[in-house]
């Protein structure tokens, strides 16, 4: 789709294959034109990966939480690509039998707002890496790679994804297991897990015990590569100014470093708790974290923070 195009695909599934995109190869999708929507309920089996570019707005799955989506992977490496400024939705994937997958990773540029579905699992082959507004719906992202936010630059991107909302990343009732197959430098420093540049709007929580979606991972917001061998970090770098975090931050084999007047807090909701697990934490160049969590370490009572080897 080109040329100042706007189309309107109906309910269905739909089989794809692929074409050259903006001068890549293995595409099923791409919308470089005005607007592209995908009315749910859909199935989305695609050789290729899905771009959106030009001057578009694209919706899959739209007015639906019953769709499902095996996205493939174009010769660039990605199976999700949306280019500076621009728009994509992903209705959620809720109903019997829905799953999301990727062979590839998840890009966004900055300036764009990208809004990923709900649904069990979202198994990613690949890394995410985002520079624009994400919203990640409620799930456990299983990630075969790394997680940036902000590493190349953008940040906050208003009326995202709704008119007089701000979002750098909103993640409510989701867990990030990242396996650091793959790394970023954010920073100066090899990281599995990156937040950075102009993403100072920034709220995840971990899913409860009580949760339709993800109640096996409660408690847990992000969890860091297993494999001892593997000491990739978690890094909050330069403008990631008002993290809000509720959950375990478990990076067991790997350092958290936090710099450049990044903050780290928990007051998303009600219950927030948050905790830091690392090989070691350090905080330097004017950051600041906290939390609300009561009774960490032992003796510790009442309103007591505590610092634990």
């Amino acid at each position: 789709m080109g040329g100042g195009t706007t189309a309107t695909f109906g309910a269905g599934t739909y089989n794809i294959g692929t074409v050259s995109c903006s001068g890549t190869n293995g595409y099923s999708i791409c919308n470089t034109g005005t607007s592209l929507t995908f009315n749910g309920p859909n199935t989305f089996v695609l050789s290729g990966g899905v771009y959106n570019g030009g001057g578009a707005i694209m919706a899959l799955g739209s007015g639906s939480s019953s769709n499902s989506y095996n996205i493939g992977k174009a010769s660039d490496g990605y199976s999700i690509n949306v280019g500076t400024s621009k728009i994509m939705t992903l209705g959620d994937a809720t109903g019997s039998g829905d799953f999301f997958q990727t062979p590839a990773t998840i890009s966004s540029g900055g300036g764009s707002c990208l809004a990923l579905p709900a649904t069990g699992e979202h198994d990613v082959n690949g890394s995410i890496d985002a520079a624009g507004g994400v919203v990640m719906g409620a799930s456990i992202y299983t990630v075969n790679g790394y997680v940036a936010f902000g590493n190349g630059g953008g940040g906050d991107v208003s009326n995202c994804p709704t008119s007089g909302t701000t979002t750098g990343l909103t993640a409510l009732g989701v867990t990030l297991v990242v396996s650091g197959a793959s790394t970023v430098t954010c920073g100066s420093t090899t990281s599995a897990f990156c937040l950075g540049a102009g993403f100072s709007t920034v709220k995840l929580t971990a899913p409860t015990s009580s949760s339709t979606l993800g109640s096996s991972t409660a408690g847990l917001a992000v969890v860091g590569p297993q494999s001892s061998s593997n000491t990739a970090a978690a890094s909050f770098v330069n403008g990631a100014s008002n993290t809000q975090v509720s959950g375990a931050f478990y990076f067991p084999n790997g350092p958290v470093f936090m710099s450049g007047a990044a903050t780290l807090h928990d007051t998303v909701d009600s219950g927030a708790c948050l905790e830091l697990i690392g090989t070691q934490v350090t905080s330097t160049a004017g950051t600041a974290a906290g939390s609300t969590c009561a009774g960490l370490g032992s003796g510790s009572t009442g309103t007591t923070i505590g610092l634990v080897k």
